[in-house]
């Protein structure tokens, strides 16, 4: 017996790619400046609750503006030399910091550079591959 393929109603097709095209929409709006103190923030906060609480408010505001599935966020990092950048979840970690000889993730790598430009605060990557660069006024570059 042979299995015939699944396949999406035509209807279907179309509400995935509108909402797909809403996500990325919104993925060209500013960023507020809370999001971004927030950010900056994650690197230096030492209290585990007020780190978690940061978190827990840029996870929700991902939420909030439906911009796609965020994988995670590649930034500057904070702590002092040796570490130069570090790569972020949304499940409230930063999960790893990388001195200037450390290969990074392939995933993040298109972003090393432009965290590293200073042009940039950080660097958003979605699940759909794209990177949204995040200029330190919150205008996106894309």
């Amino acid at each position: 017996m042979t299995q015939q393929p699944v396949v999406v109603p035509v209807a279907q097709q179309q509400t995935r790619g509108a909402a797909e095209r809403y996500s990325k929409t919104h993925r060209g709006a500013r960023r507020p400046t809370e999001l971004l103190q927030a950010v900056a923030q994650l690197d230096t906060t030492l209290d585990p609750q007020a780190h978690q609480d940061l978190m827990d408010w840029v996870r929700q505001f991902y939420v909030d503006n439906q911009g796609g599935d965020l994988v995670g966020m590649f930034g500057e990092c904070f702590l002092g030399h040796p570490f130069v950048d570090h790569q972020m979840l949304l499940t409230g970690q930063i999960v790893e910091h990388f001195r200037p000889e450390d290969q990074i993730p392939a995933q993040f790598a298109p972003c090393r550079a432009l965290v590293r430009s200073k042009a940039y605060l950080f660097v958003e990557i979605y699940a759909d591959g794209q990177i949204v660069p995040i200029r330190t006024d919150g205008t996106p570059a894309i």
